[in-house]
């Protein structure tokens, strides 16, 4: 796959600064934002370009390599900007997101757990029916918490969060 030049320059400033920073300069997008470096290595996952001769002596690497596997070389070096628990993001703030927004982090940080998150779609309040979630272990479909439905997204959030 052919990552567009923008991209590939984008890499080779970030090689030529150490290899340390965290974000890559503004100044090779359209838009004049920062991206960060996992997205870079995102872009170059399958890049199957060849660098220059003088990155891959650079990065101790045999001539020809390709971005990708530089990429997959250097992916150790690179340091996740969020938080190490995804529900700890403080200046994203998860509480103050629209509640489908911050329920679908919700259901992504519950799938990368093991488990999902089962909404009461009854219309009707009745027994069993609380109309609030419901967090499920897939595998068995036995519920794990909320066994009436009876979890809002705040007892989701404490229940997720070790």
């Amino acid at each position: 796959m052919h990552a567009q030049g923008h991209i590939r320059e984008s890499f080779a400033e970030w090689v030529d600064n150490g290899c340390e920073a965290t974000e890559v300069g503004s100044d090779f997008f359209y838009d004049g934002v920062a991206r960060s470096t996992l997205w870079l290595f995102g872009q170059l996952w399958r890049c199957s370009d060849i660098m220059p001769a003088q990155m891959c002596y650079t990065l101790d690497m045999r001539p020809g390599s390709t971005y990708a596997q530089a990429v997959h070389a250097l992916r150790h070096k690179v340091k996740p900007s969020v938080a190490a628990n995804p529900l700890e993001q403080p200046e994203r703030g998860l509480k103050a997101a629209p509640s489908k927004t911050r329920e679908m982090r919700l259901r992504r940080v519950a799938h990368r757990e093991g488990y999902a998150i089962h909404k009461d779609r009854a219309r009707s309040w009745r027994l069993g029916h609380c109309g609030g979630f419901m967090i499920v272990d897939p595998s068995t479909s036995f519920p794990m918490a909320g066994f009436e439905y009876d979890l809002d997204l705040n007892a989701v959030e404490e229940w997720l969060t070790p």
